[in-house]
């Protein structure tokens, strides 16, 4: 008798282990998209062009934890994107901002503010720094839901993108 409940106790700590691992244990997907995303504009309707986008890389993602992409972002007209570049993204609540490192290079940013995934895995939103500035000598940018610029590739229209963002951002 004491030998089953011994096997009880063994048998349930190991599934208790085994679930834990599961839990933490990020699950990696590799990412290879090459399409024609539609950069559109917040305060113009009629604003839209096709841009050539190429992500690739790993996501990682555990049950517990933000999902994280490293790879190469690359998209015609974008400045700040090299196909040399390593982009790395962290993501909260499907949102996420670039980290950029160049081979032989510091860390710098690009036009892309932030990258918004859908969980789903329907749709990818980039959006664009929309406001730039002279100061001190340098560049600053920001980002202005009102006068946003961004590009959606997947199954993702202007108009959702555009309620997408605004509940994001303002």
């Amino acid at each position: 008798m004491l030998k089953r409940y011994q096997f009880i106790i063994l048998f349930v700590g190991i599934l208790i282990v085994g679930l834990v691992v599961a839990a933490v244990l990020p699950r990696t997907k590799a990412v290879d998209i090459s399409t024609v995303g539609k950069e559109y504009a917040a305060d113009a309707a009629s604003y839209e062009m096709d841009r050539s986008i190429q992500i690739v890389g790993e996501y990682k993602k555990a049950p517990i934890s933000p999902g994280r992409f490293k790879g190469h972002i690359s998209c015609d007209n974008i400045q700040g994107l090299d196909k040399t570049d390593t982009v790395q993204l962290s993501f909260r609540h499907n949102v996420a901002t670039l980290s950029i490192t160049s081979p032989g290079g510091p860390i710098h940013s690009s036009q892309i503010y932030s990258v918004v995934y859908d969980a789903d895995q329907q749709y990818v939103i980039l959006v664009l720094y929309n406001d730039y500035q002279q100061r001190n000598g340098y560049v600053q940018a920001t980002f202005n839901v009102d006068h946003a610029k961004f590009i959606c590739i997947g199954n993702v229209s202007r108009d959702k993108s555009l309620e997408i963002l605004t509940k994001l951002y303002t």
